[in-house]
């Protein structure tokens, strides 16, 4: 059998791995965190923040009511930038597991 740790070969009767000296216990090694579900919502929010900060008109002082043609594209431009940060948690995750 492999250790769930160190993926050192143990004999099954062992009760902890001669190569990392962990318990081979019924308790479960902890699920690794994904960079990816980090990186989507701070492309998310950034992404958003910057396109309402840097490229968008400011409003006209005529018009009272929201502009929903601005929420819109900013709405995209987040959906888009979501998308960005899961492309580049996936590969982030995909250099740390190799």
């Amino acid at each position: 059998m492999k250790c769930p740790f160190c993926l050192a070969q143990c004999l099954a009767s062992d009760s902890w791995c001669p190569a990392c000296r962990r318990s081979l216990g019924v308790e479960r090694a902890a699920p690794a965190k994904s960079a990816m579900w980090l990186c989507i919502p701070l492309f998310m929010l950034f992404g958003a923040a910057l396109f309402v900060g840097l490229l968008a008109p400011p409003p006209h002082p005529s018009q009272p009511r929201l502009n929903w043609t601005l929420v819109n594209q900013t709405a995209l431009v987040s959906l888009g930038s979501a998308l960005l940060g899961a492309v580049v948690g996936w590969v982030l995750d995909f250099i740390a597991r190799k």
